[in-house]
């Protein structure tokens, strides 16, 4: 008698998952198809543009960010007075220790 309850859930479930299979299957061939829209001309033309927009401003932050590097010490030094010693924290080690040099 075991076996045949052994048997009879076994049957069912393969049965389901055959109906789940089918119904899958009628529902990816139908209603989840995609059509590919790559080919249009719309979506081309849609696509090179939005690519052209993309790489001019990633060269446009690349040209920012290597005139900010290479006029940051001009403007830095620019701005300074003209009595500029060497920095806060020669100042710093002046007032704490004096007499004695940073370098050694």
């Amino acid at each position: 008698m075991g076996w045949l309850l052994n048997a009879i859930p076994r049957w069912l479930a393969g049965q389901v998952a055959a109906a789940l299979n089918r119904l899958w299957g009628l529902l990816s061939g139908t209603v989840l198809w995609v059509p590919d829209v790559t080919a249009l001309p719309q979506v081309q033309r849609l696509t090179g543009t939005s690519l052209a927009v993309v790489n001019t401003g990633f060269v446009l932050a690349v040209i920012a960010a290597g005139v900010t590097v290479m006029t940051r010490r001009r403007c830095r030094s620019a701005t300074a007075s003209a009595s500029w010693d060497r920095g806060w924290w020669w100042r710093l080690w002046r007032r704490t220790w004096p007499g004695r040099s940073p370098a050694g």
